[in-house]
């Protein structure tokens, strides 16, 4: 058997190649430590396409933690935690699950990835799919199937599965009524979920326990909310100029500039705050362990060299064009100074007579820097907005090179709920793919965040900087306002090690050209204004 630590996709292939006599087993694979597993569906595709490479073991299963009870809590400790000088830190955090057995977000991803029933569809074919049945020894009638249709997220109809004579290690062609039984808009998103799941209890699983989900998208978005061509018939706004600020106010909303210093203070709608900190271009994550894996050669090391986590923003100019009675647009023209070059940035905000906020950006990254830990915009608001509704990939936590699991849908929960406690503290909660968004509070008042046509999003009670210095997750403080971010990119996870910068070049943010949009809604009744159709303008501003 040849049983390699940690080659990389292309060695397990060569080593199967060059080998015709050998089976290939990887003894240990996809380092599990921290926020991890990114890539592993590639060694995967490796696997089921060539016989002879017959699996992996991922090092490791569980975060070997101690549980410490002090006047802090009840929290993991690690190497170093003891007074000892000679130790290997949290090298010892490297499983799936945490040392009570919870598991991780990568599980999930790893789950999808070895689970023994495969579906295939295609978009032109949407009535039609192929189960392939990836067990050696037993066909599927000890499983039911069913489907769901997602429509925009939602779920609009439901079908049982003919799973008989698919015997192990075959596949069957199968019909699910989809656009023969209704007709399909064509400007909304269809996606068909596949769910299989024990029909018996067995030793090591209640009945009913899902084995394998598959999910097919058979048409994708491309109106995912209602259009205004024509803004001239919105209701004219009014601007107030006071030295250098600017309060813009459309359909009872006021947004509050300081021009001398480039950005939005405020939003309030009827003298209610909707904003704790101007919206700000953003470059910065928490390191994963991965990110710091490598030395002076990891990732991490080469952010703080540049200076990434502590950007200096001088604002170049500022410029107000009122087009129109319906539309202001005030341009910010910034440069992020760093140690080794600058990010040049411009950001426009357009403030509509009907109160959306249109935000365009455009980033031109220095190529002398190193690669990005993200691109995109962070903001805070005000405590009480700490339910969040989203429509994109979940319900846990997705990544660009980690996301086969988390399937696309509509999904809710509590802001604290999306936060991951990896016992090292790092970055987490990343939702990729969003159509949407909604933050909202009690009265459901808040923010509605609609993609251009898509983003990374993630919400948190704690600051970016605590998440960065704390080493422990009592130091993690959920106890302020909501932290926003809302990312172009986001750099992919990693996982073939942690020893070494190996995250994927497609996966990484390299220096250059960039440019991305969103439109922020406030309001003080999401289920009404969610629905409105949105003004579409110019935001290049050319």
């Amino acid at each position: 058997i040849i049983a390699n630590m940690y080659p990389s996709v292309d060695l397990m292939i060569k080593l199967h190649d060059e080998n015709p006599e050998r089976p290939v087993i990887l003894c240990e694979y996809s380092h599990a430590m921290g926020n991890s597993n990114g890539n592993i569906f590639k060694y995967w595709d490796a696997i089921y396409k060539y016989p002879r490479i017959q699996g992996a073991f991922i090092w490791d299963w569980v975060d070997q933690g101690l549980l410490r009870e002090d006047e802090h809590g009840s929290y993991y400790v690690y190497g170093g935690d003891f007074g000892e000088k000679l130790h290997d830190g949290n090298f010892c955090i490297n499983g799936v699950v945490s040392p009570d057995r919870q598991p991780h977000p990568g599980l999930y991803e790893v789950k999808h990835h070895l689970q023994n029933i495969k579906v295939y569809g295609k978009q032109d074919a949407p009535n039609v799919y192929t189960v392939e049945n990836r067990n050696f020894f037993q066909d599927l009638s000890h499983v039911l199937g069913r489907c769901e249709l997602l429509e925009d997220g939602f779920i609009i109809a439901e079908f049982e599965l003919d799973l008989s004579n698919i015997d192990p290690g075959s596949h069957k062609t199968i019909s699910v009524p989809i656009s023969s039984s209704r007709k399909l808009d064509p400007f909304k998103e269809y996606a068909v979920n596949f769910i299989f799941s024990l029909q018996q209890a067995t030793s090591w699983a209640e009945k009913g326990h899902i084995v394998a989900a598959d999910q097919v998208l058979i048409q994708p978005g491309t109106r995912i909310f209602g259009r205004i061509p024509d803004i001239s018939a919105l209701p004219k706004l009014k601007t107030e100029r006071s030295g250098d600020g600017l309060v813009v106010t459309a359909a009872e909303k006021k947004f509050q500039f300081n021009l001398n210093a480039g950005q939005l203070l405020n939003v309030a709608i009827n003298d209610k705050q909707y904003l704790s900190a101007p919206l700000l271009h953003n470059i910065w994550r928490a390191p994963t362990d991965n990110d710091e894996g490598g030395d002076d050669k990891s990732f991490a090391s080469r952010w703080l060299k540049a200076g990434y986590n502590n950007l200096q923003r001088s604002v170049q100019s500022v410029e107000v064009k009122e087009p129109n009675d319906q539309m202001v647009q005030i341009k910010i023209s910034e440069k992020h100074i760093s140690k080794k070059g600058d990010i040049h940035v411009e950001m426009v905000y357009t403030v509509l007579g009907n109160g959306d906020l249109h935000m365009d950006v455009k980033s031109i990254v220095d190529p002398i820097l190193p690669v990005l830990p993200k691109l995109g915009i962070t903001f805070k608001i005000p405590e009480e907005f700490s339910y969040l509704k989203w429509y994109g990939r979940g319900p846990h936590e997705s990544y660009s090179d980690r996301k086969h699991n988390a399937f696309l849908g509509i999904y809710e929960g509590t802001v604290a709920e999306q936060y991951f406690p990896y016992i090292r503290p790092q970055e987490n909660g990343n939702k990729t793919d969003v159509r949407w968004a909604t933050i909202s509070n009690t009265t459901n008042a808040g923010v509605i965040i609609f993609g251009l046509p898509q983003f990374n999003l993630s919400t948190h009670h704690y600051t970016l900087e605590n998440i960065t210095n704390a080493t422990h997750t009592y130091m993690v403080k959920e106890d302020g306002p909501v932290t926003v971010n809302i990312d172009h990119k986001i750099m992919g996870l990693g996982g073939d090690d942690s020893w070494n910068p190996r995250t994927h070049k497609e996966y990484l943010i390299k220096p250059g050209s960039y440019h991305f949009s969103y439109i922020l809604r406030y309001t003080d009744n999401i289920d009404v204004d969610f629905s409105k159709a949105v003004p579409l303008v110019n935001l290049n501003n050319e």
